[in-house]
């Protein structure tokens, strides 16, 4: 029934107003739903194959996800504290299947956090391993690390053989570090993985680290309560920031464009892991001023003062070897037969290293390009056969 005096204008505000309730209704309804549907992707970890799907339901296996989830929380907040025992917190006696559209691997860490299948005290090591995704097996199981395949050749069988990564962080700022305050590690041989990928440049903007005052901080990475590593999201444009805090939706929105070029878009004063830049990636820049190279020349005398030799691990981009998927700077891609026959940052690491007296292997010619993911910039199986085969050889002619 309508009133007839003023009844339209009256009529009409009825009708505004049950517009607006259904609005809002359907508006948070949607909030919801979305929020819902956001939080169940996100927790099982970003879009299963139904290939995957096949294998999950034949292996039966209880933990299995799409990202690394072997980091353990050690603050409320996420920020990553670091220890002199670890520079990354690492879950103990834990087990992990980690997949990928390219790979699947098993990941089971020791009572020390450490991904071996046996347990030692550091003065009982001969062999050390230090570096990152590398080194750690980014793509592979355990024993098809090159680590692994050093230590089960005739001359590694002789040592305990122990791979730190990721316990000691990923730079070789990190490395020094841990090295420098685990004074009861004194092995016959320290073999660093130098990825040229980002350990000279990319990552070492993710560290803050006094020598002097023997404290490091890795300020922009926060370990989430399930054990994954993730940016922090303080370095995210606004609303992205906000978004990332408070909503699965705003997460999952953040994770789907930092898969696409419109990744740098998001990130407000610094971008993560970015391409090295033209200059160091062309052999322009003096890499004695390389924060670095700095740290590989403490840890030598560092080695060195406990009896022990320090070898360099050269790891080349793939690049080198493939046309597909380049970890490279976009104003390289189109040029990188010249970068290849040129200067490059392989050459220039060469002979820096090579000036400083400090020992390397480079296994550059061994390599091809099915020694690298067709996706991923990490070794396959073969790539890892082949370095430690190699460096077991070389080492044992030291």
């Amino acid at each position: 029934m309508r009133i007839k005096i003023n009844g339209e204008q009256f009529s009409l505000k009825i009708d505004t107003m049950k517009k607006i309730k259904d609005t809002f209704i359907i508006l948070i309804t949607t909030i919801v739903l979305l929020e819902l549907v956001s939080f169940v992707v996100l927790k099982v970890h970003f879009f299963f194959s139904d290939k995957y799907q096949l294998e999950q339901i034949s292996s039966k296996k209880t933990n299995v996800s799409r990202s690394l989830d072997i980091f353990e929380k050690n603050s409320k907040s996420g920020e990553i504290k670091v220890h002199k025992e670890s520079v990354f917190p690492i879950k103990k006696n834990f087990t992990t299947t980690w997949v990928t559209d390219e790979f699947e691997m098993d990941i089971s860490t020791n009572d020390k956090g450490l991904r071996e299948n046996f347990t030692c005290e550091n003065e009982e090591v001969d062999v050390a391993f230090f570096g990152d995704s590398f080194t750690f097996g980014h793509g592979v199981n355990g024993d098809e690390r090159f680590s692994k395949v050093f230590a089960d050749t005739d001359f590694g069988k002789s040592f305990i053989v122990v791979n730190y990564s990721y316990q000691n962080g990923f730079q070789s700022e990190h490395y020094e570090y841990y090295f420098r305050n685990n004074t009861n590690l004194k092995p016959k041989h320290v073999i660093v993985g130098l990825y040229l990928g980002n350990d000279l440049e990319s990552d070492l903007t993710e560290t803050f680290y006094d020598r002097k005052r023997n404290e490091l901080e890795i300020p922009y990475r926060l370990v989430t309560n399930d054990g994954f590593l993730r940016n922090d999201p303080d370095l995210y444009k606004y609303p992205f920031r906000v978004l990332s805090k408070y909503s699965f939706f705003g997460t999952l929105v953040l994770k789907v464009i930092y898969r696409t070029k419109y990744r740098d878009s998001l990130f407000d004063f610094y971008i993560p892991n970015p391409p090295n830049s033209v200059s160091l990636e062309t052999g322009k820049e003096n890499l004695l001023e390389n924060r670095g190279i700095k740290s590989l020349i403490e840890m030598d005398k560092l080695v060195k003062k406990r009896g022990g030799k320090l070898t360099v691990l050269l790891i080349p981009q793939n690049y080198f070897y493939s046309n597909t998927s380049l970890h490279i700077h976009k104003e390289l891609q189109n040029h990188v037969a010249k970068v290849i026959n040129g200067d490059n940052l392989l050459k220039s690491t060469r002979k820096v290293l090579s000036d400083l007296g400090i020992e390397f292997f480079d296994p550059s010619l061994l390599l091809n390009k099915d020694c690298y993911f067709k996706s991923d910039a990490h070794w396959t199986v073969k790539g890892h056969g082949i370095v430690g085969s190699a460096l077991s050889n070389y080492i044992s002619k030291e």
